[in-house]
């Protein structure tokens, strides 16, 4: 159980978090293993109109297999759920997302690392999390709601032992949207691309 320490932009008060998880990892064969995830997360939400806080219960599962097809290929295929019940005062809420990502060495000195992930959910509150695989020292965990797909590659090139170079594009595309982002990040349409690039040296 966690509570917030602080209370949020719609929560007159601190809330209260109960969380559930359990995870299960099996190998199948050699080279490919199942991982079954269970989520389930009972947090307050503050209605205005209502002047209460009630309570709703958030259930994700999670299903994923990854499989390593040669030395240097390897696949991870996922697909998560989540759902939230019907209460008095809230409707029922669903999403889902598909990935599909490829790690691939193809010489010593070269990685890359692409995905592609499709989403759906009835709105903010049935998001799904998806960490991202980004530059050194930069963390991507994304709410995914909405409706929509986004693709991203990332190389890691390593030309010589003092020298590291990374380089990554990320395209997204969100269903409906006219604007995507607020304030200094905001920007017209529902296509953004990001590029990033990092070198380091070591001496």
């Amino acid at each position: 159980m966690a509570k917030d320490l602080w209370r949020g932009y719609n929560d007159p008060m601190p809330v209260v978090t109960n969380t559930f998880y359990a995870q299960a990892n099996i190998t199948l064969t050699t080279g490919t293993q199942l991982q079954t995830r269970y989520h389930i997360s009972d947090k307050d939400k503050y209605l205005a109109e209502f002047r209460q806080s009630l309570r709703h219960r958030t259930h994700k599962l999670r299903l994923q297999i990854e499989k390593r097809i040669h030395t240097n290929v390897r696949f991870r295929t996922r697909i998560e759920h989540a759902f939230i019940r019907q209460t008095l005062h809230t409707p029922s809420a669903s999403g889902i997302s598909l990935m599909q990502q490829i790690n691939w060495q193809p010489f010593q000195f070269l990685k890359i690392i692409t995905r592609y992930s499709s989403f759906h959910s009835t709105n903010y509150d049935a998001r799904i999390y998806e960490f991202e695989n980004n530059l050194p020292g930069v963390y991507s965990n994304y709410p995914l709601y909405g409706k929509g797909h986004k693709w991203f590659i990332l190389l890691t090139y390593n030309p010589l032992k003092f020298i590291k170079i990374w380089f990554r594009f990320r395209w997204f595309h969100l269903d409906g949207e006219s604007v995507l982002g607020s304030g200094p990040t905001r920007i017209n349409g529902n296509i953004r691309r990001d590029l990033q690039f990092q070198v380091d040296f070591t001496y």
